[in-house]
């Protein structure tokens, strides 16, 4: 009798499957970490931008304005003093008194090589009425109607307030239309009249140049009582 051997079973492998990377989970986290670097890297760079200016504004000190104290243009002329009023000159000016025909003194101010040819005029007789050459000069009299210039064809004259001294004044300002003994044509002359104690004070400019100076002289004039 045969024996029956058994045919052998085969075994069946058994395969494990692997699972499949996810992409997309790899690009994510590759993405926010870059975004992560990136803002690490900004905030980094501003911070050490605002250390260094406040470093900065600690180590330089702002300059400080100095305000420099500006002279008066008057503080180192010279004065002069009558028994009525008083007022400052340049250094460099003098004056001279003459006297007009037995009325009030007439004082003419002006740089000294002037005052000195107009005091060997007047002491000479040598008459002058009036013009650049007399720079300036300060006369008294009881009627101020005789210092009020007015238009003519030789002159335009005008006027405006002003104050001198505290008291309500008048300025005339003569432009020359053509020549005479007043100047040339465009010249331009100055009068202040003030009316102090029934007086008429007349304050002439009659050269323009020197205007800045007979600004700053009217200034600082003054009557004493």
């Amino acid at each position: 009798m045969q024996e029956n051997n058994p045919m052998p079973v085969a075994t069946p492998q058994v395969v494990t499957e692997q699972p499949k990377p996810n992409n997309f989970l790899v690009i994510l986290l590759s993405v926010l970490l870059i975004i992560s670097v990136a803002i690490s890297g900004f905030f980094a760079f501003q911070t050490q931008k605002l250390v260094k200016e406040l470093t900065g504004l600690r180590t330089t000190s702002a300059p400080v304005a100095t305000t420099i104290p500006t002279a008066e243009p008057t503080t180192n002329w010279k004065s002069y003093t009558n028994k009525v009023y008083s007022f400052k000159l340049p250094i460099d000016w003098n004056t001279y008194i003459g006297v007009s025909e037995g009325k009030n003194d007439q004082i003419f101010v002006a740089p000294l090589a002037k005052t000195i040819q107009i005091k060997k005029m007047w002491e000479s007789g040598s008459g002058f009425g009036g013009g650049p050459f007399l720079n300036m000069s300060i006369q008294m009299d009881n009627d101020i109607k005789n210092y009020v210039p007015k238009s003519d064809e030789y002159q335009k004259v005008t006027a405006k307030d002003i104050i001198v001294s505290g008291i309500a004044s008048k300025l005339y300002v003569t432009e020359v239309l053509l020549s005479s003994p007043m100047g040339e044509p465009g010249d331009k002359l100055y009068s202040v009249q003030i009316l102090y104690k029934n007086n008429a004070y007349n304050i002439q400019l009659f050269d323009g140049q020197y205007k800045t100076e007979f600004d700053q002289i009217l200034s600082t004039f003054k009557f004493l009582d």
